[in-house]
């Protein structure tokens, strides 16, 4: 990849500040203690990206001014414990756990999440109508990475946007809360997160070849060797397991065309969080940026 390092100013994110107040919501539940640590593991925090965290903040303006504003925090305190509980149930549809094991922990994340949401929004309110959407969407993403039923770029990119429509919530919240300003910042910001997401999956999947191979979960990089197998540019005999795969991903470069499509939806990530004057979101995606530039 002939692609350059980006350059970034980088901020002080105070994400202690975001971690105090998860903890300091958890610690305050009437649970057992086992359950508190295990919902506010500071391990779980530390080892997945920041935005997890602190994704609703990134869609500010200001964000030294949005760290210290309550409902902004208690929203990324509702978007951790909805993304904790995702993280699970994904374990669970993974069969890595059984479901019994985690369904305490998914369903009190759930019901706290919705609690915090209660709390910006009635029960009329036409957020709950987008919530719905949002949640069918990624079932319906969970639903194609089993079905494989994806045959265009544009389909995946599609498929990505649905995978992380739970990302989205934080975007829609902020827009019912009034804090973004007009429907087509909105619609803007929808497009920066689908653009990020995209370049943010395409990443996920060269990383995770082998993995989704032993569990036939839909991957661009296995469709990629597939449909370069079917038009005998490689021989099929690649196709036998998820290290030939990956073998034959990386020696005929195909590698190089998918990271350039990543490095494409960046690209227009990144001009319109710069357009919009998001400087903290900036910084994540050129991060993205040089993880793959890097590879």
């Amino acid at each position: 990849m002939d692609l350059p390092v980006k350059v970034y100013i980088k901020h002080s994110y105070n994400s202690k500040i975001v971690e105090y107040a998860i903890k300091s919501y958890v610690d305050k539940l009437f649970l057992p203690e086992k359950y508190k640590d295990k919902i506010s593991d500071l391990d779980f925090i530390k080892n997945n990206p920041a935005y997890y965290v602190n994704y609703p903040l990134l869609f500010v303006q200001n964000y030294q001014e949005a760290i210290v504003d309550k409902d902004l925090l208690n929203l990324s305190v509702s978007g951790f414990l909805y993304y904790r509980a995702i993280i699970l149930l994904d374990r669970v549809l993974d069969g890595d756990f059984a479901f019994g094991s985690v369904f305490p922990l998914i369903s009190i994340c759930e019901e706290e999440t919705v609690k915090i949401l209660s709390s910006f929004f009635t029960n009329d309110s036409k957020y709950w109508t987008v919530w719905n959407k949002r949640k069918l969407e990624y079932l319906n993403a969970y639903k194609v990475d089993r079905s494989h039923d994806i045959h265009s770029i544009d389909e995946y990119e599609t498929h990505a946007d649905e995978k992380s429509s739970l990302g989205k919530l934080a975007i829609d919240a902020l827009f019912f809360m009034g804090r973004i300003s007009d429907v087509d910042t909105y619609k803007t910001y929808l497009k920066i997160h689908r653009y990020f997401y995209c370049a943010f999956q395409i990443l996920d999947d060269i990383s995770d070849i082998c993995e989704d191979f032993k569990k036939s979960q839909f991957n661009i990089a296995i469709w990629t060797v597939e449909n370069a197998m079917k038009k005998g540019d490689i021989n099929s005999d690649y196709f036998k397991n998820g290290e030939s795969i990956s073998k034959a991903f990386f020696t005929y470069h195909y590698s190089d065309d998918l990271l350039k499509l990543g490095s494409d939806y960046l690209k227009r990530a990144y001009l319109l969080a710069q357009e919009k004057e998001l400087s903290y979101l900036s910084e994540e995606i050129c991060k993205l940026w040089n993880t793959i530039v890097l590879q």
